[in-house]
């Protein structure tokens, strides 16, 4: 009978895919639509928008959080559950509070972003994190913000 021995990384490896398994999957983020490039004051405003999916499981608890760079807080939070909206003092004033992706559904009316005059501070790597009690996804895309030089 051959020796098997499973390493503590191996054997962690399994146990994690077996704990998370049935749950994983059930939010998906299917785009993250983001422009790359955006020339410096040529634009009223950007929209940063992250399209998903969802159980019925997952609607419980649904967090949306938009992160940039590696900055641990986020720039935006929606709580549906709550109704809660909350721009980061880093882009106060710069978010369209008023904007909405679709007025007709509770769990995606809020999960898109538009920034305000657009302008090379917030040049950047965004990323869209989706959560709840079971699941979770995250995606990332960069965009630039540039300016023309004039010699």
């Amino acid at each position: 009978m051959p020796n098997i021995t499973y390493s503590p990384l191996h054997f962690n490896d399994r146990l994690l895919i077996s704990l998370v398994g049935p749950c994983f999957g059930r939010i998906k983020i299917t785009s993250l639509l983001i422009p790359e490039r955006i020339e410096n004051g040529t634009e009223d405003s950007v929209i940063l928008d992250c399209i998903y999916t969802l159980d019925e499981n997952d609607d419980n608890k649904l967090v949306v959080k938009w992160f940039l760079d590696n900055d641990p807080e986020p720039i935006y939070q929606w709580i549906p559950e709550y109704e809660s909206r909350q721009p980061s003092k880093r882009l106060q004033g710069r978010i369209n509070m008023n904007f909405a992706v679709s007025a007709n559904s509770r769990f995606t009316k809020y999960r898109a972003i538009n920034i305000i005059r657009p302008s090379t501070d917030i040049s950047g790597t965004y990323s869209c994190h989706v959560m709840s009690l079971t699941s979770e996804d995250s995606k990332e895309k960069k965009m630039i913000v540039y300016g023309m030089f004039c010699h």
